[in-house]
């Protein structure tokens, strides 16, 4: 098999796979953490991680903070 065909096979499995697992998962695995941000009365949950709030208070979560070395 020549390398041109064994590159066009591969990309394309690789690429079949990596639809096939995105499609696996339910969207809403895929948008939210194990446990989603709290709504109170009046806030908008965007998806796991985004929450809006009445006053236009905008909450992001994050699942590791990034800290720079002084």
């Amino acid at each position: 098999m020549s390398n041109r065909r064994r590159f066009i096979l591969g990309t394309l499995a690789t690429s079949g796979a990596l639809v096939l697992g995105w499609t696996a998962l339910p969207p809403r695995q895929r948008q939210q953490t194990a446990s989603p941000l709290p709504v109170e009365a009046g806030e908008h949950a965007f998806s796991g991680w985004v929450r809006v709030g009445e006053d236009d208070r905008v909450t992001v979560t994050l699942a590791r903070s990034e800290m720079a070395r002084a």
